[in-house]
């Protein structure tokens, strides 16, 4: 039996702490209420997880969609990886160690990038939506030209029509498949594929631009060239470019390929466009340059037919056959690359000269006006964008049809007998005031439309006509020259060489003025006074003119408003140069368009306006109008306007332009010279001259001519004073045709003094300088010399001067002066004077009288106070005049009677004639001349045998004095 143990729990029972019993519970509670605020946050975080991806699963279905509507399935799929990529990356770092620098460093890139993706999605959207919104409206009807364009003279008549009805449109199965391989091949490889848009070429355009390479292309396809050409601009830059860009995508995409299939998109691309030679579309240009419809083209053929699409005035072959021929090897070289055609293929078409493909050698302009009208298109297009042979227009212009028409005449031969049948001319006709083009002679023995204009597409070098530009106007407009400023004509050079300078007639001609270098073209004064100016100032005067001189080096261009040489292919910059050999026109050159409308700030007052054919354009289908005028700009004060303009209407007067007008006229010439290496590859003399200029102005018009050779051939040149005749010539054609006739005069503005100077100084003239050293120039107000010549000094006068004749000699007396104290005398020889007969010198003595032994004394002597070795101090003079003393002796009566019957006895020579007491009768000429009464007429005798009435006159001359004596007689 067990035995039943006793236990004491008070003595076993543990002692309880009551206190840390109440602070164990609080910490109990604490860490309960921990993990009920850890299970809410844990819950709103997983509520914000499922809110965010939401959205950035929406996000990403629109950068899907948006990718593959405009860059298709590829791109659309590599965007969507990148986006999910960075999503996943930054799920992940959110299970990695909360702590790390790391996670946080990589997580903070992770989510700019994903942001970055988000914003630029979300950006692209809002543009999208703008680019949506702001597109033209879609009109199918523009792609099927209905309306042509209106073209308007100055008075509102219509004197063209632009437009489809010249277009002969073919469909897409009339179309061979030569040609669309080599347009495709050519302009848009991808386009049977894309949905309009071809994103891989246009990225790859993108950057090329963007490192500026200048065979990166546009990237555009050939549907939004179509949209181009019908409905937004293609001619934007900039910003406007880029909208332009997108939108021309989004009516792509989104229109035109969601409306028409690919082969009616290629119908559109080939009927539209001009190809140069007046042909519109693929169809005319195959007739105008092979004879043959479109359907019969072969490779060579079609190859030539395509390239014409990018530039069809820079490949027309009519225009430019090897440019034609390097273009369609350019296009054959692609049909290669992409497969059309074999490398064996390619060779062949190559083998065939254009010229044997060609079966016309010219084509006929439609218009009388081309020339101008090629003016006018260019400048819509520059103006608007769109091409008014494609979208109808109203074109109101600036052609005064009158000026045109004479204008033409000249340049067909009608009114100007041109040298040869070779040589070329352009002509250009503006209003001073406003730079509005009145007239415009685009050259000789031209046809087609858009073809070369020699008025204003040509550059070339400028010669003499360049020295009021780059020389004389610079320096009175910066350093205050005046007409009279000294140079000095003597061998020189340009700075830094050796080389002299030659002036046009081989000769120096020492001291000048600014007139005379100017108005004779003197080389070597031209340079001395392009180097005295600051380069600076006179890029900036020339560049306000429209003038685009050299100045920069090969692979830089000049920026306008930096006013520095940019490099094409980086941002490094160069400062701009201007070679001296600006100063005599020998650059790259100009047009007569240009150098028209930098002559006219000499014609009204300084102000340049660049010019302008087109006033007004309506587009017929929104009927917006819009107006345009040249901004007037300052270019130079009147007062350098109005200096050089008066230089300038002396050479006017030596080329015969002041017969063209009864207005004021003035001008400058030009001309150039072949260089030895020219001139010996071809076999030119060194006569020749390849171009002559010349441009003119009254205070209301100007006109600008160049005449020369566009080209050398061996044996064919026109030299230096036969191209003189021959831009004279044509200058003044040109002038009758086009200048007013209203008697307007240059005003010299108050702005220009006329100051008295001696010659061959810039001091104003004393009062003893000789008059025929007196000359007057022109100064800027407030510039004028303050200094007075002191080269002639002003000697006093003698007095008491007589003159008596005896015995043969002419005694000369006078009071004697006193030699005057003056420095400046010294060296000029012993003081006395001179004595003059009517102007002629007699001699030179330091006595007071002087004898002097004649027959013929009579006259007008002087006597001048002077030095003996020079003339260049001399006194005014005192004159005395002393005339013979003649006497006519008429021993005749008054009157006498006869009867009838009496005879007549002559009194004759009764009359006799005395010098100074001595008879001269026999050195006198005496006439005697009987006169009628009554029939009034001149008899030989008198009639005593009937009464009658009679008049009778003696004459007696000697020594260039006369006398008459009349006597009436009576018969009874």
């Amino acid at each position: 039996m067990k035995k039943r143990i006793k236990i004491n729990y008070e003595k076993i029972k543990p002692k309880i702490n009551k206190e840390k019993v109440k602070e164990k519970a609080k910490e109990i509670k604490s860490k309960a209420i921990d993990v009920k605020d850890k299970a809410k946050d844990t819950l709103k975080i997983n509520k914000t997880s499922k809110t965010c991806w939401i959205f950035l699963f929406s996000i990403l279905i629109i950068v899907f969609l948006l990718s593959f509507i405009f860059f298709g399935l590829l791109f659309a799929i590599g965007f969507s990886l990148i986006y999910i990529i960075l999503a996943l990356l930054t799920l992940v770092l959110d299970n990695n160690e909360e702590r790390s620098v790391k996670r946080k460093i990589v997580k903070f890139i992770l989510t700019i990038g994903l942001v970055g993706c988000i914003i630029a999605a979300m950006a692209f959207i809002v543009f999208f939506i703008f680019i949506a919104v702001t597109a033209p409206k879609f009109d199918v009807d523009k792609l099927k030209r209905g309306e042509t364009t209106l073209i308007y003279d100055k008075d509102d008549n219509l004197i063209a029509t632009l437009g489809t009805e010249k277009r002969e449109k073919i469909s897409y199965e009339e179309i061979p498949e030569v040609l669309v391989d080599a347009i495709i091949a050519t302009e848009d490889s991808r386009f049977f594929q894309h949905n309009g848009f071809d994103a891989p070429r246009f990225l790859k355009a993108s950057v090329g631009q963007a490192l500026r390479r200048g065979d990166a292309g546009g990237g555009s396809t050939l549907t939004m060239q179509v949209a181009k050409n019908n409905f937004t601009s293609v001619n934007a830059s900039g910003i406007k470019g880029i909208i332009r860009k997108f939108t021309d995508i989004y009516l792509s995409i989104f229109k035109i390929e969601k409306s028409f299939t690919k082969e009616e998109i290629i119908e559109f691309y080939v009927n539209a466009p001009y190809l140069g030679a007046n042909s519109y579309g693929v169809e005319q240009a195959s007739k105008t340059y092979f004879n043959k419809h479109a359907s019969e083209l072969n490779l060579a053929e079609a190859s030539l037919i395509a390239g014409l699409f990018q530039a069809p005035g820079a490949y027309d072959p009519y225009i430019d056959i090897e440019a034609a021929a390097e273009r369609r090897s350019t296009v054959l070289s692609l049909m290669v690359k992409h497969g059309y055609i074999t490398k064996e293929e390619k060779e062949t078409a190559e083998s065939i000269s254009i010229e044997s493909l060609l079966k016309n050698t010219t084509y006929v302009t439609t218009n009388k006006y081309q020339g101008y009208l090629d003016q006018v298109v260019k400048e819509v297009v520059d103006k608007t964008g769109y091409d008014p042979y494609m979208v109808p227009m109203k074109i109101y212009t600036n052609m005064d049809t009158g000026k045109q028409e004479a204008i033409e005449k000249v340049f067909t031969g009608e009114t100007f007998a041109w040298a040869n049948d070779t040589i070329q001319g352009g002509s250009v006709a503006i209003e001073s005031a406003t730079g509005k083009i009145v007239a415009i002679g685009a050259g000789r023995n031209r046809s087609g439309e858009r073809t070369f204009s020699y008025a204003t597409d040509i550059s070339r070098q400028v010669g003499s006509t360049a020295k009021p530009l780059f020389d004389y106007a610079p320096g009175i407009e910066f350093n205050n020259w005046s007409t009279g400023k000294i140079f000095n004509d003597v061998p020189w050079s340009y700075s830094g060489s050796s080389s002299k300078i030659v002036n046009y007639d081989g000769a120096y001609r020492g001291i000048m003025t600014m007139r005379y270098a100017l108005a004779d073209s003197r080389n070597v004064p031209a340079v001395q006074a392009f180097q005295q100016v600051e380069k600076s100032k006179i890029i900036d005067f020339v560049t306000t003119l429209g003038i685009k001189p050299e100045l920069c080096e090969s692979g830089y261009t000049y920026n306008t408003v930096s006013k520095k040489c940019v490099s094409d292919t980086s941002n490094k910059t160069m400062a701009a140069t201007l070679h001296e050999a600006h100063s005599l026109g020998a650059f790259n050159g100009a047009s007569p368009l240009q150098m028209a409308g930098a002559y006219a700030a000499f014609s009204n007052g300084g102000s340049y306006h660049e010019p302008y054919a087109v006033r007004k354009i309506e587009i017929r289908e929104t009927e917006e109008v819009t107006e345009y005028q040249s901004e007037k700009v300052k270019a130079m004060s009147d007062a350098t306007a109005y200096m050089i303009t008066d230089i300038l209407k002396e050479v006017a007067r030596t080329i015969g332009a002041n017969g063209t007008t009864s207005d004021q006229v003035a001008a400058k010439t030009g001309t150039t010279n072949y260089d030895s290496e020219t001139r010996q590859t071809y076999g030119y003399p060194s006569s020749a001259a390849p171009d002559g200029w010349i441009v003119g102005f009254t205070p209301n018009m100007v006109v600008a001519i160049w005449t020369g050779y566009t080209e050398n051939i061996p044996g064919v040149y026109i030299t230096q004073s036969n191209m003189v005749n021959q831009r004279n010539g044509l200058f003044r054609a040109c002038a009758s045709a086009a200048f007013n006739s209203t008697g307007a005069a240059f005003t010299k503005p108050s702005s220009v003094v006329a100051v008295t100077l001696e010659r061959g100084t810039e001091l104003l003239a004393s009062d003893s300088t000789p008059a025929n050293l007196r000359v007057t120039e022109l100064f800027k107000r407030g510039t004028e010399p303050k200094e007075t010549s002191k080269s002639y000094v002003s000697l006093p006068n003698v007095t008491g001067l007589s003159v008596t004749y005896k015995d043969g000699k002419s005694k000369i007396s006078w009071n004697s002066v006193n030699e005057p104290s003056d420095s400046t005398t010294a060296g000029l020889g012993k003081f006395g004077y001179r004595v003059y007969l009517n102007g002629t010198e007699l001699g030179f003595t330091t006595n007071n009288y002087y004898n002097y032994v004649t027959t013929s004394p009579y006259g007008e002597y002087t006597v001048k106070t002077s030095y003996s070795d020079s003339y260049n101090k001399i006194s005014g003079g005192v004159s005395y005049t002393l005339q013979s003393k003649i006497d006519f002796n008429f021993n005749i009566y008054t009157s006498e009677e006869l009867a009838i019957g009496d005879t007549y006895q002559s009194e004759i020579n009764s009359i006799t004639v005395t010098e100074d007491g001595i008879d001269v009768t026999s050195f006198a000429a005496i006439s005697e001349e009987i006169t009628d009464l009554s029939t009034n007429s001149i008899v030989s005798s008198i009639d005593t045998s009937y009464a009658n009435n009679y008049s009778i006159k003696y004459t007696a001359t000697y020594k260039g004095e006369t006398k008459e004596f009349t006597k009436s007689l009576i018969v009874k």
